[in-house]
């Protein structure tokens, strides 16, 4: 009897640690999910902090950025000069009537005519059509043979001796055609003229201006209500061979024609040149008409005969 009880008693006890033992496991899950679940609302307040601080300072960036592209565009806003302009700048008054510029087609016979110094198109003329008298009956041969080899030693040679000759100092009419402000400096696009038929003497390309010759040329752009004015400068070709990398002609280049690479003069060289404006004044028109003759030495007066 005593055996039984102590069996049953024991089989009791295993009954109530059994159902006693899923609670116990469940109570710890809860609070194992309680505990989770704060750990989140911590992290996402957290975050939340963190992006409204983010929010006012990317707020306060956009203002100062605002406030900066105001004065960057107020500075740049070219000043009207307080000086009168000069009286050799002043604007010649004709009895005749200026004639529109043409923007017609190139007249590239007009353009050689008139010169390598008249415009950046009429100095790549003037290399190509010299390129092709140097090397026109010469041999180029297969790359790497010794005949050419001796053909880019003699184009080498001729780089520096067309780069030196070419360079020259130039008073060009240009018609102002688009005007881009860039921090302290501008670009220019302009077009050589005819300074007397205004008929174009190169394609347009890209000059820069410094602030004061901005601001010079917007006053005499305002005062004279038209898009001619005369520019002075230094044309410097600086013709190069095709691999050939120089980085002060990359800075300053402008291509005449094609905005990705720079025209060809012959084979292995393309065109690239420098032009730095000196002086900038006001278009005067004279007519033909009303040039300076040359002086004509008066005849000389019929000898006196004997008697009279």
């Amino acid at each position: 009897a005593t055996h039984q009880a102590g069996f049953w008693t024991l089989l009791f006890a295993s009954f109530v640690i059994a159902l006693l033992m899923p609670l116990t496991s469940h109570a710890q899950t809860l609070q194992d999910l309680r505990l989770e679940n704060q750990g989140l609302k911590d992290e996402i307040r957290d975050l939340t902090a963190e992006l409204q601080a983010a929010s006012n300072r990317i707020s306060n960036l956009l203002k100062q950025i605002e406030n900066l592209e105001q004065q960057l565009k107020t500075a740049n806003q070219p000043k009207e000069e307080s000086q009168d302009i000069d009286e050799d700048e002043q604007e010649a008054e004709t009895t005749e009537s200026q004639p529109e510029p043409s923007k017609d087609i190139l007249d590239e016979s007009a353009v050689r005519a008139a010169g390598p110094d008249a415009s950046p198109t009429a100095l790549l003329f003037a290399l190509r059509d010299n390129y092709e008298q140097t090397f026109g009956t010469l041999p180029i041969g297969q790359r790497g043979s010794a005949t050419n080899l001796s053909y880019l030693r003699a184009i080498r040679l001729w780089l520096r001796q067309v780069n030196h000759a070419y360079r020259s100092h130039v008073t060009w009419t240009v018609r102002i055609e688009e005007r881009e402000t860039l921090g302290r400096k501008a670009e220019v696009k302009v077009q050589t003229l005819d300074n007397q038929t205004l008929k174009p003497l190169g394609h347009p390309f890209w000059i820069s201006l410094s602030s004061s010759q901005d601001g010079r040329l917007y006053t005499i752009l305002r005062r004279a209500k038209s898009d001619l004015i005369q520019i002075e400068g230094s044309l410097i070709p600086a013709a190069a061979f095709d691999s050939q990398i120089i980085p002060e002609i990359a800075r300053f280049q402008t291509n005449l024609i094609h905005p990705d690479k720079p025209p060809v003069i012959g084979p292995y060289v393309s065109f690239y040149y420098f032009f730095q404006p000196t002086r900038i004044y006001p278009f005067t028109y004279t007519p033909p008409e009303e040039m300076t003759p040359p002086e004509i030495l008066s005849e000389p007066e019929a000898p006196v005969e004997n008697g009279e």
